[in-house]
Formats: C-alpha cells, structure tokens, sequence
C-alpha cells in the first residue's frame, strides 16, 4: 500500500475479535480472509505465526490454530512479555462504548445506550488517576461499582439483542457482532471483578484515555497447562536469557539446552567501544559528551548509523542537536513510518537512523547500510513499571535486580548489539555511552550477553576502524 490507512479507516472496514461471531453466522464467513488462513492451517503440515497470535491461540482456549504436536518459538526472549500481554484483559471506556454503537446499529431507539455510554465514561474517570500504578486487591471501590453497574448494563441489552427477530440477512449479522462484542465485554468483566488470583492489576495509557488491564504475574503455569505438558516445544533465540526457563514455566526434567555458535568472526570484523572514564550518564557533562562522541564517530563512519536510545526524550534532544552537527541525513520515527525510515536508510548510504527500543530488535541492515550502532545507556527496564514492580516484589527485592532486570537489560543489549553483524562480511562498531559497562560489578553478565567483539577504550581506535570500512 502506498500509505498505511488511517485507524478511523481501518475501524470503517474491518471487525474486531471481540466482535467477529465467527464463519458459520457470518455471510462472509466462506471468503473471509482470516478464516480462509485457518482453513488452510487446518490441512497444512506447517503452520507459521507470530507469538502473539499464539498467545490468543491460548487465551481462547486452543479455539484458533489447528491441532499440532511440536511448536517452535523463535525469538523466545520475547515470549513472557507477548504473551503476558495477549493472555491478560484490558478494559477502556472505548470497549464500552465500541460495545454501545453495535447495539445502535440495530436498535433503533438512540436513548438506549445512554446509560452504558455515560457509565464507560465514568469508569474512564475512575480509573484515570491510577495511570503508571499498580492496583492492589481488592480494587478501588469506585472502579469496582463502575464495572458492576456496566456489567448489569450489558447483560441487559444483550438480552434486549437476543429478543430482536429480522429477516433481514445483513441486520442479523450486526445483531450477532454486537451479541459476541456484548459477551466477550462481559467475560473481561467478570475476570476483572473476580479475585484474579496469580493476576497483577494496573492502568497504562493516558488520564484521558486509560486502560486497565489485568496480567498473569507469571505465565508459566499458563505456558505449562497448554504448551508444555501438551506440545512437544523448540525455543530459539540468539539472546536467551538465563532467568528465562524458570520465568516461563520450562520442567527442569525433560528440557535440554543446546548452544550452537555463531558462524560470524566477531572478534576480526567488530569492536565494542566503552571506558571506565566515561562521564556517568546522570552528571551534568554527559549530555555534551554523548554529542561530541557522536559527531567524532558518526564522521568516521561516513553516517551509516543506528543511534538506539532508553527514552524518547534523549531520542528528541540527540536529533536536534545532532542534525546541527554532521551533514548526513537523520531519520527520526516523528518524521516517517517505521517501514520508510527502513527504506530510506536502506537507500542512502550515508543515512542514519535515530530510534528507541522498536529498532533494538526485528531489523536487518546487512553490507555497507550500516557500520556503526550507538547505545546512549545501558537498556535497563523502567523501574516504575507496574507488572515488573510485581514481579520484582514476587521474587524477592533482594533477587529482583538479579532475576528480573539483569537479564531483561542483558537481553536487550544483545539484541541492539547484534543489529551490526547480519552477514559474514559485516564489519562495524558497537559504541555503548555508558560506563557501567565499564565498571559495574554485573558488567561481565552484560558483555558476555553480547557477541565476542574486539573490545577497546580508545576512540581514536574505533574512529580509524570506521574510516577503513568507509574506504573499502
């Protein structure tokens, strides 16, 4: 497509999950591409898709995929986070309100969702201010009234659906949407004012567009009541991390651990740069210094650089001051989609790519496109999140750090890091603008997590190198 279409466009055109009534009550059921593809899994001996359409495979109760006996998870360090996500409920003011307009579609009286509507909307209020925290059992006892008085809501025009008779082939379709749409709000309900035991409550989002969402605090019994005691399993990644069987439920008996190496020569082709006698990352200094450092190596490299940032903030601030400083062209995400920033970069050689943490993982640039990674600080979670401060409370505060944010931040460092080498002719720099690498005592847990590049503190070192790749 030449442009992705706007979300008010593909709401007009398509039909969500939670309102589709499936291929036998639909009239379009037979040409439907959605179950055209299940048809197909259905009679194909190999079925490929991405984590989290299997995490709704589970969350359904093993209702959308076909049978199978063996399942490969690749890219298995994103399974807990993907799956926490698709296995979990959210509800928002706009589920309520999605909700209220089916039923407008075929009830012709326009009062009858004014009920539903303003109680969505109070819910919104309720649970607003509780945006970025964590909600303890049990709930707010606003936030608990408000889901109440839906939930009734509901359940009384889902009834009020059931009672309408039409001939009229495309009016009983809407009615049976608005009939699924009405039952899966009220299943999200019921979990949400139940005692969710094993689940975590928080709301994310914005004061003005909130969502409450409830998670699995782990999701290894979730993964072994319908993977692991039921499939025969294959996890791969190049990064796994060492907390990952025990964060997602593996049986210490009958699980074997393969290593295989990698076919690259990091140490000849690679260089990690990083010294103890960086500026720390929180001093007044820094800021100047990450700048200087970049402009030094971004010159050497001719451009060519993917600049990975820890927040949006830092992002911003280095491509405005950056854009002052060296001639090649900045691609930021405010400025294109994420696919043409990929093409862009891929097309100009001298072009670089400014990001966050979208870009650490899932895009390839292999040859000349790209000879130099930047990291302007070490990945580590944010210490605020309200699943992982549950998490981390679960563990134990003094194993939290070890088991929970060690890993994830060793994970995504490799991840970021192994951006550079995709073939066995790539040659480039890993610089890493954050002396904790350097100096912290879980710096090994970090470099060891990474490809075994050629390591140096000296940037005339690193900037000699790049301008040699550039030359070739």
């Amino acid at each position: 497509m030449p442009r992705i279409p706007s979300d008010r466009a593909k709401q007009a055109i398509s039909v969500s999950t939670d309102e589709c009534p499936g291929k036998s009550k639909c009239p379009v059921g037979a040409n439907c591409f959605a179950e055209r593809a299940r048809d197909a899994a259905s009679t194909a001996n190999v079925v490929v898709v991405n984590i989290a359409l299997y995490g709704a495979h589970i969350a359904s109760s093993g209702n959308i995929l076909p049978e199978h006996k063996i399942v490969i998870f690749d890219e298995a360090h994103q399974l807990e986070s993907s799956l926490s996500d698709a296995v979990g409920i959210q509800l928002t003011n706009g589920r309520v309100s999605s909700f209220a307009s089916s039923v407008r579609r075929v009830i012709a009286d326009p009062m009858v969702t004014n009920r539903l509507e303003e109680l969505g909307l109070r819910f919104s209020g309720a649970i607003g201010p509780h945006v970025g925290n964590r909600l303890q059992r049990p709930l707010p006892s606003n936030i608990v009234e408000n889901m109440s008085l839906i939930r009734i809501e509901v359940a009384t025009l889902i009834n009020a659906l059931r009672e309408l008779k039409t001939d009229n082939e495309p009016t009983q379709q809407r009615i049976y949407r608005a009939q699924t749409q009405g039952t899966r709000l009220t299943e999200s309900l019921d979990i949400a004012l139940g005692s969710f035991e094993g689940y975590v409550a928080y709301v994310e989002g914005s004061e003005e567009r909130p969502i409450l969402r409830i998670t699995p605090l782990h999701i290894g019994e979730v993964l072994a009541t319908n993977v692991w005691n039921e499939h025969t399993a294959v996890l791969t990644s190049a990064t796994v991390p060492h907390s990952m069987p025990e964060r997602v439920g593996l049986p210490l008996d009958g699980t074997e651990v393969l290593t295989v190496d990698s076919p690259f020569d990091y140490e000849k082709n690679s260089i990690l740069y990083c010294s103890r006698f960086f500026p720390e990352v929180k001093s007044p200094e820094y800021k100047e210094f990450l700048y200087d450092e970049m402009e030094a190596l971004m010159t050497a490299a001719g451009g060519r650089t993917l600049a990975l940032f820890t927040s949006n903030a830092a992002l911003y601030a280095a491509i405005d001051a950056m854009r002052e400083r060296v001639p090649f062209p900045i691609l930021g995400p405010k400025d294109y989609p994420r696919q043409t920033l990929i093409d862009m970069f891929i097309e100009d050689e001298s072009a670089c790519i400014f990001a966050s943490q979208g870009f650490f993982q899932g895009v390839d640039f292999p040859g000349r496109t790209l000879s130099l990674v930047i990291l302007d600080k070490l990945p580590f979670p944010t210490p605020t999140d309200p699943l992982l401060e549950a998490r981390r409370d679960a563990v134990g505060r003094d194993k939290s750090f070890g088991e929970i944010d060690l890993p994830m931040a060793a994970t995504s460092l490799a991840q970021a890091a192994g951006r550079l080498i995709r073939t066995d002719t790539d040659r480039g720099v890993v610089a890493v603008f954050d002396s904790r690498l350097a100096t912290a005592k879980y710096k090994w847990t970090l470099i060891n997590a990474m490809p075994p590049m050629n390591k140096t503190r000296e940037r005339p070192v690193v900037e000699q190198f790049l301008r040699d790749i550039t030359q070739d």
